[in-house]
């Protein structure tokens, strides 16, 4: 693999735990009030809100296995690229 796709798959492996980070921060701070009104108003997001967070130990656990194995892919394929780039420097 090139060092430019390796940085390129680092790249799309980052942006994939910010968003299981951003997707559990929303739901676990969104006020349920809020969501129950926009699901009155007709807002099929926020039907699927509510039906994601009624559970919410199994919903946190989802993401923050997405997180822990996005972050052991980054620190793999990080590492690996890193030490490619500095390999004539060390």
């Amino acid at each position: 693999m090139t060092i430019l796709l390796e940085l390129v798959a680092v790249g799309v492996l980052i942006l994939l735990n910010a968003f299981f980070v951003a997707a559990e921060y929303g739901l676990v701070t969104a006020r349920r009030t809020r969501i129950v009104e926009l699901q009155h108003q007709g807002n099929r997001r926020a039907r699927d809100a509510l039906r994601i967070t009624a559970d919410p130990p199994r919903f946190i656990a989802a993401m923050q296995l997405g997180v822990t194995l996005t972050s052991l892919g980054i620190g793999a394929l990080g590492e690996q690229t890193l030490a490619h780039l500095f390999d004539d420097f060390l």
